[in-house]
């Protein structure tokens, strides 16, 4: 058979608005001469000749019959399923291994995995595996603490390929429940030890990722792959690269995303005009730090607000300390604090070590790598005339602002995130100014 003999589907039923009996199951025979039943279809009478006290079919049966029929086709053309049916069920001996039924609110379906399979699955009756209408894969054993991957999810084929698992049952936030073995010979689908809790979702091994559904009272899978739960067609990358606050709202089809966030960098502290006999030079401002985090859609509140941390601006010419990085942000999932920047320096006689900006905490809420910004260099003169400013710190994406070695104010940072520079002056010299740090940097990685 080929598509190309797809029959013409009915739209309508036969002898829908006409008269029609409808067909009783129960023999006729005693009851109605010549009318049809289910058990007997047209009786031995319809077949005998009338003038041997036979009797013609009725054409309302023969509407009824057709009608019955029709209708079902009908149903089955649009797609339609059937619920369980505890009379049907007896009827016909149990559902057959394979049988697909809609559960009670049309949400999704059961599969069964049996024979004759006589159970209700909409009361927690054993022998049926539960499919999402939404096309994941699900299964509930009777209530959240029974939560069980199908046997036919393609979760249970990525527990096939020489994972170490214990039989240790994971709770996660959602109150009572709790991601249980699956009972395939006792393999259990994760351990304390290999899953993460990130955005509600519960990654295993890296290999796949399910969320608890309160609407199904049951662990959904959302993605299963080899090897990679991250991995997915990259359709989209959007780039906030300029400072300020912006929506992010995914593109169409978007089903999972990769977050870099670049905190901005600071700027270093300037110098005083050095006396006679003295010098003055500054330590550098620190980078930025650097998250990288990554999300399913479904866990996030969409749209999601970015915020682009600043650079520090350089400070005033003088002893006048530098100013901090700006923080850069992906709504309250994704924090990267910007770069600390050095103090001023007031003219003094050598040697002189001035201190550098210092590292900031680090990111708060990266699930994938993340790292504070690298702190700047000390500022040292060994004599009125002889030393080098501190150099900024580098980020991720951006280097630190070259060191002085000679009177000069400081380099600004280069790239996102960069810490400019301290100045250096010798005796004699202006007050100058330190080098100002690079803005920050958020860019999102869309994946289908």
């Amino acid at each position: 058979m080929q598509t190309s003999g797809l029959p013409t589907r009915t739209p309508t039923p036969f002898a829908n608005g006409g008269g029609k009996n409808t067909i009783p199951v129960a023999s006729q025979i005693s009851v109605t001469p010549g009318a049809a039943s289910y058990t007997d279809g047209f009786p031995p009478l319809t077949r005998t000749p009338i003038s041997a006290g036979g009797v013609p079919p009725f054409g309302l049966d023969f509407n009824g019959i057709l009608n019955a029929i029709t209708t079902a086709v009908r149903w089955s053309n649009a797609g339609g399923q059937y619920t369980y049916d505890t009379a049907f069920s007896t009827s016909v001996g149990g559902y057959p291994k394979g049988a697909m039924l809609a559960r009670t609110g049309f949400d999704g379906f059961w599969v069964s995995s049996v024979e004759n399979n006589t159970a209700n699955p909409d009361t927690g009756g054993a022998g049926w595996n539960a499919l999402s209408a939404q096309g994941w894969d699900y299964a509930t054993g009777g209530g959240a603490a029974n939560a069980y991957i199908a046997t036919y999810s393609p979760a249970i084929l990525a527990l096939k390929d020489g994972l170490t698992l214990t039989s240790t049952a994971v709770a996660v936030n959602t109150g009572a429940s709790t991601f249980s073995p699956n009972g395939l010979t006792a393999k259990p689908i994760v351990s304390l030890a290999q899953a993460t809790l990130i955005g509600g979702e519960l990654v295993v091994n890296g290999r796949f990722t399910v969320k608890y559904s309160a609407n199904l009272d049951a662990w959904v899978l959302i993605s299963a792959t080899g090897g990679n739960a991250m991995a997915g067609r990259l359709i989209n990358v959007q780039v906030f690269g300029a400072v300020g606050t912006f929506s992010y709202t995914p593109t169409a089809g978007t089903r999972s995303i990769v977050v870099e966030a670049q905190g901005g960098g600071a700027s270093a502290g300037g110098v005083a005009a050095p006396a006679t006999g003295q010098a003055a030079v500054s330590g550098g401002g620190s980078s930025g730090a650097y998250g990288k985090s990554y999300y399913q859609i479904s866990a996030l509140s969409v749209p999601v607000l970015v915020t682009v941390g600043a650079g520090g601006a350089a400070p005033t010419a003088g002893a006048n300390a530098g100013i901090s990085g700006g923080t850069t942000s992906f709504g309250s999932y994704l924090a990267a604090p910007g770069g600390g920047a050095s103090v001023g320096c007031a003219s003094q006689a050598a040697p002189i070590v001035s201190a550098n900006g210092g590292s900031n905490p680090g990111p708060v809420g990266a699930n994938i790598v993340g790292s504070p910004g690298q702190a700047g260099q000390n500022g040292v003169m060994i004599s009125a005339n002889s030393g080098y400013s501190g150099s900024g710190g580098s980020s991720v994406y951006g280097a630190g602002g070259n060191s002085r070695a000679s009177a000069n104010p400081g380099n600004p940072g280069a790239g996102y995130g960069g810490g400019g520079s301290g100045a250096l002056q010798a005796a004699g010299g202006a007050a100058l100014a330190g080098g100002a740090g690079t803005q920050g940097i958020v860019i999102i990685w869309e994946y289908a």
